[in-house]
């Protein structure tokens, strides 16, 4: 009789493991999958759930030596964190929720391969169906993909097949004209200070040393005096276009550029060079 209920009973404790292992590794997972359907994706609790399966694995188990990919894991979101304009280990996010998800689930294989299998797969599909509406809804910087409906063949280098919201294309095409007609003058021109991606396959070199002049680019005082410098040594030789809207915020709707603060060189440009044209969204100064 013992006999018997003895293998029932291992089994049923497997069982009840299995279960508690699932709840720890699905709630974390709920939350990455919640936060990617909302366009919120939460590195910040992924990284600390790796750091708590990392302690797991050093305080419970034998097989301390396979931690590495979990450690290097942590290193990279630690890394990438270390930012001024993004304090978060999202770029790395892919890595820790891989790291996760495959040590998480050591336990559960080796207790119900079935159970793990059939979880593994309910995973997959969560996890595809939430990025894919994270991927819709909440585009980096940019309204929802169903209403970016204006192609930018022919009106920002490098970007023949993207498309962008109807404020981004205004400003971009009126870019593209003002960029025309300083052309007409001969003259080279420098863009500040907001539209750095310009340079990446434009004809012509960016006469200035940095292609972002904002002030999250320029916090050391020599590297804002050296960019000065360049600008007065342009001076008579370069157009200088300034935006009159913020790049940022274009999805919202045109905001004027005039925080000193955050944009200390367009404004420097503007109060000490001569306005020569103006645009819908730019005005040149010599």
């Amino acid at each position: 009789m013992v006999g018997d209920l003895l293998p029932r009973f291992r089994q049923a404790k497997k069982t009840r493991i299995a279960l508690g292992l699932l709840l720890l590794i699905g709630l974390p997972l709920a939350n990455v999958f919640i936060t990617l359907w909302k366009g919120k994706f939460n590195s910040f609790g992924l990284f600390w759930t790796v750091i708590g399966v990392t302690v797991f694995y050093v305080t419970e188990r034998s097989d301390k030596e396979n931690i590495t990919p979990l450690l290097y894991a942590l290193l990279a979101g630690f890394c990438v964190a270390v930012s001024v304009g993004a304090i978060t280990p999202a770029v790395a996010g892919g890595l820790l929720f891989a790291v996760f998800v495959a040590y998480g689930f050591m336990p559960l294989f080796s207790m119900r391969r079935v159970v793990g299998h059939v979880f593994l797969l309910l995973l997959a599909v969560v996890a595809s169906v939430s990025l894919w509406n994270g991927r819709q809804a909440f585009v980096y910087m940019e309204q929802p993909a169903k209403n970016l409906t204006e192609r930018l063949d022919g009106v920002f280098p490098g970007a023949n097949k993207l498309r962008t919201n109807e404020n981004t294309y205004k400003f971009l095409t009126d870019l593209q004209k003002t960029i025309e007609l300083v052309e007409e003058s001969g003259l080279p021109y420098a863009i500040l200070p907001d539209v750095p991606g310009y340079w990446a396959a434009s004809e012509q070199l960016n006469p200035l040393p940095i292609d972002w002049a904002k002030n999250t680019e320029l916090h050391n005082p020599k590297v804002m005096d050296r960019v000065i410098a360049a600008i007065e040594e342009n001076r008579g030789k370069t157009a200088f276009i300034v935006q009159k809207f913020e790049a940022f915020p274009l999805r919202f709707g045109l905001r004027p550029l005039t925080h000193p603060e955050k944009f200390a060189v367009a404004v420097y440009v503007r109060r000490n060079f001569k306005k020569t044209i103006a645009t819908e969204c730019f005005e040149v100064y010599q």
